[in-house]
């Protein structure tokens, strides 16, 4: 995020998705790293952030993104709560997911994490569903 003091924010993602952004043991996986589109994104190691950050802006709300598989893992997410955010933003891509239930389950996610922060959410996904939590 970029505020109007110029400051520049970083995230980087921290849950990564297993399979497709992250593989245990990855040395004895190598020989997938040339299926990495067919999974849907890249295989290997990416960086992540340990800290679950708030970005601030200039007079008015605090803010933080979960990023896709994230926004599953209730305490995972509360972090960001509880460090100062007022408003959680879930970025993800949820196309992969097809005509399968998983894009809906993730959708659904997002009321249940607004509830149990008492946050509002914004959700921005290249799926169909569209809501306001």
């Amino acid at each position: 995020m970029l505020n109007r003091s110029g400051n520049l924010q970083l995230y980087h993602k921290s849950k990564l998705t297993p399979g497709v952004e992250i593989l245990p043991s990855f040395r004895k996986f190598r020989w997938i790293e040339k299926f990495a589109i067919n999974l849907g994104g890249t295989v290997g190691s990416l960086g992540t952030d340990k800290v679950r950050k708030v970005y601030t802006t200039v007079n008015t709300v605090n803010a933080s993104p979960a990023i896709c598989y994230e926004s599953i893992f209730g305490e995972f997410f509360a972090e960001f709560v509880r460090n100062g955010a007022q408003l959680m933003i879930i970025i993800t891509n949820d196309g992969w997911w097809g005509n399968t239930a998983g894009h809906r389950q993730h959708f659904a996610f997002a009321s249940l994490r607004a509830i149990e922060t008492r946050r509002s959410i914004a959700r921005s996904a290249n799926t169909r569903n569209f809501s306001i939590h």
